[in-house]
């Protein structure tokens, strides 16, 4: 009767060493995420001011994704660029008349 009561007071070690293991790899899992969003966060905020305060290297800036994006030969890139830099110089006049408004709004 001993026998069986010490055999079923026992727990597996498995478990109690498994438990650790699992709590570190979430919290280690978890401070990844957070320090990756709040860096992402970061980038994304710092490249938008980039491009507010030199919208004349936008088109520069965008060109190479279309053109690996889309896997453009030579002359579809030129042809893209062109269409890229005349819309970005009409969505500019756009920016330009209505900037000085929103800052007076703001």
């Amino acid at each position: 009767m001993s026998e069986s009561g010490e055999q079923t007071a026992r727990l597996p070690t498995s478990v109690p060493r498994r438990l650790p293991r699992v709590v570190l790899m979430a919290t280690i899992f978890l401070s990844g995420a957070i320090v990756g969003g709040v860096w992402g966060r970061f980038v994304a905020r710092e490249q938008m001011l980039s491009m507010l305060q030199h919208p004349e290297q936008v088109p520069d800036r965008i060109l190479p994704q279309i053109r690996l994006g889309l896997s453009l030969d030579d002359d579809q890139t030129r042809q893209v660029e062109a269409i890229v830099r005349r819309r970005h110089a009409a969505m500019e006049v756009v920016r330009s008349n209505c900037y000085p408004e929103l800052l007076e709004q703001f």
